[in-house]
């Protein structure tokens, strides 16, 4: 299989995901319980088939289940499908991950003040705001990151109390 994932692999970085969903698909026949290809297949799929991508990256998951990329591209799909409570919750399991922090973050963010709950959008990004891509994303809310920083909220978001509140349950 080795060899199939660099083929899989090649033929993403030169722009053919077609030949690339099929190796994969090739590599799951041979491996039905290979995390790897099921992921990479689920991102392929992720915005060109969001069915098919719910389902090989949920099946990732029950691999893997703290796997922050998985749970990041589940989210985009499951916001495109307009499932948001899901989508906010396997955000906040991407945001735990460094790499995935701001980027899940602002995606958080985005569904809240898409639903025009821009007050509760700040108040995620809040904690983050020192991050270039929060602090361009703030401007793109009509906030300077210093300026967004002093504002006082009821309730700042933490995540973890937030998801011991029981928001986790919309995971799966």
């Amino acid at each position: 299989t080795r060899v199939l994932f660099l083929r899989a692999t090649g033929a993403e970085k030169i722009g053919k995901p077609e030949i690339a969903i099929l190796t994969y698909q090739i590599i799951l026949k041979l491996e039905p319980d290979n995390f790897f290809a099921m992921r990479a297949a689920g991102i392929i799929f992720h915005d060109r088939d969001a069915e098919r991508s719910v389902l090989y990256l949920e099946n990732a998951l029950l691999r893997f289940p703290e796997d922050a990329l998985t749970h990041y591209y589940l989210a985009k799909v499951l916001t495109g499908q307009q499932k948001t409570d899901q989508a906010i919750a396997h955000y906040l399991v991407a945001s735990q991950d460094a790499d995935l922090k701001a980027a899940a973050t602002i995606e958080i963010a985005r569904i809240y003040a898409a639903q025009g709950e821009k007050d509760i959008a700040i108040g995620v990004l809040q904690p983050l705001a020192d991050y270039p891509q929060v602090k361009s994303y703030l401007k793109e809310l009509g906030y300077d990151a210093d300026e967004a920083k002093k504002l006082k909220f009821e309730d700042r978001f933490d995540f973890s109390v937030y998801l011991k509140r029981g928001y986790d349950d919309n995971i799966m």
